[in-house]
């Protein structure tokens, strides 16, 4: 009898298809609406006074799809948005208000809500973000209503794909609690440097949403050198679990030592005082941005920044990471980076 191949006893080899292949990275077209902010288009949500000023910082870095949502209508006033994206929150709630309760009137403030997002947000928003900070988040009401709601117009844009998606972003997270654990993603941890003050202020909640920003934006920008894109970026935001930021700044010409230690002090933010281990990073970025002549004049300096994405990478264990190197008219070295999936530590 002959011999049966095993070509033949199998069926075609078929290569699966990813869902990042779905989402489409918007087309900048100088339009009044679209302001060059990156290639991921956010809408933005603050709740209570930090998450609210968070958002303000969002609004002004040129994402004008912003709302805030306080309790304190004197501090809304205060608020550089438009009338029109403040919303006031009742203080006195029950512990959670469903959106989609058939008790509700349709005048409650869940549908007020609701309804500015459909004029504020539009369908063109690839992801709606919830900031607060740690003490807003333990007003277990108010967070759980708000859930609901951007939840809810979330499945209405039909979010099924990673390009549309919702997330929380937390501020002064000492305590990073499980419970946003398969409700939101991603969910992305800012917390206060080791010694810092109690309260987040002004210029701490500023670097937080320009350091959030800035992989956005550059994900949209070309480069002669290394191209960190829209996949590459979309890729970190859904790899799940935690998401925490760091960065590090070098004045002087960089060699291999200074840049490792660069590198380090980087990651080392990102661990927020030990409550992450860099070992369970599922995504990451590294972004290096240097100025115009450092790039040009220096000799040897691509083999310097390749070696401190290998200590990155070596450092970061089994993780995916995606780099990129830009350059601007500062004249130094600034090191950026992103990471994803993580878990609290017990």
């Amino acid at each position: 009898m002959a011999a049966v191949s095993r070509s033949s006893r199998t069926g075609p080899i078929l290569i699966p298809e990813l869902e990042l292949e779905h989402f489409q990275p918007p087309v900048f077209e100088g339009g009044p609406v679209r302001l060059p902010v990156g290639s991921v288009q956010f809408g933005w949500v603050g709740v209570g006074a930090a998450g609210c000023r968070l958002a303000e910082w969002f609004y002004r870095l040129g994402y004008l799809k912003t709302i805030a949502v306080s309790a304190d209508e004197k501090h809304l006033r205060t608020l550089n948005l438009p009338d029109s994206q403040k919303c006031l929150w009742p203080a006195a709630l029950p512990k959670r208000l469903r959106f989609s309760s058939p008790k509700e009137s349709p005048r409650t403030i869940g549908r007020d809500l609701f309804g500015r997002m459909e004029e504020v947000f539009g369908e063109d928003a690839d992801f709606l973000m919830l900031c607060l900070s740690e003490e807003e988040s333990e007003k277990g009401g108010l967070v759980c209503s708000l859930m609901d709601v951007v939840n809810s117009y979330a499945r209405l844009l039909g979010f099924r794909r990673p390009g549309r998606t919702a997330g929380v972003f937390l501020l002064e997270s000492q305590h990073l609690h499980n419970r946003f654990h398969g409700i939101i993603r991603p969910m992305v941890a800012a917390g206060l440097p080791v010694g810092g003050r109690r309260q987040a202020n002004e210029d701490f909640l500023r670097r937080r949403a320009e350091l959030f920003a800035l992989f956005n934006r550059l994900s949209a920008q070309p480069t002669p050198y290394l191209t960190f894109d829209s996949m590459d970026y979309l890729d970190v935001l859904t790899a799940g679990g935690w998401t925490v930021m760091g960065e590090s700044r070098l004045s002087e010409p960089p060699d291999r030592s200074s840049i490792s230690r660069a590198v380090r002090q980087a990651l080392e933010q990102c661990t927020l005082g030990g409550r992450f281990s860099l070992k369970q990073t599922q995504a990451a970025a590294c972004l290096m941005v240097g100025g115009q002549e450092m790039m040009a004049d220096i000799p040897g300096l691509p083999d310097v920044l390749l070696y401190g994405f290998d200590v990155l990478t070596a450092l970061l264990g089994r993780a995916r990471v995606h780099r990129g190197i830009y350059e601007d008219q500062d004249t130094s070295l600034r090191i950026y980076v992103l990471l994803s999936g993580l878990q609290p530590q017990a």
